[in-house]
């Protein structure tokens, strides 16, 4: 059983970045390398798994070569959890 295992999708300056935690220390942080998101428009993220490797579309198209750190993705890892949006930690309120 694996347990605190999540998955993170947020901004870091201005492109995006997922972070898979998948419990026991295996992780993976994505950071593709293009396309500046804070241009006003909308977009869509999608984020597919298959065994291993992991991709990140931004607008339906893949973003070319980014940034990573990783330790190899088990392949029998199972989330549990999906957080959107930020962390809620002892707060009254947050408005997204």
């Amino acid at each position: 059983m694996h347990i605190n295992q999540s998955l993170e999708v947020k901004l870091v300056q201005t492109r995006i970045q997922v972070t898979f935690n998948l419990g026991n220390f295996d992780y993976l942080i994505v950071r593709p390398g293009r396309t500046n998101l804070n241009d006003g428009a909308w977009h869509s993220v999608r984020i597919l798994r298959s065994f291993t490797a992991v991709d990140v579309l931004i607008d339906d198209y893949g973003d070319g070569p980014g940034g990573y750190a990783l330790r190899e993705l088990t392949t029998d890892a199972v989330f549990n959890q999906l957080t959107i949006g930020p962390k809620i930690q002892n707060r009254d309120h947050v408005t997204l």
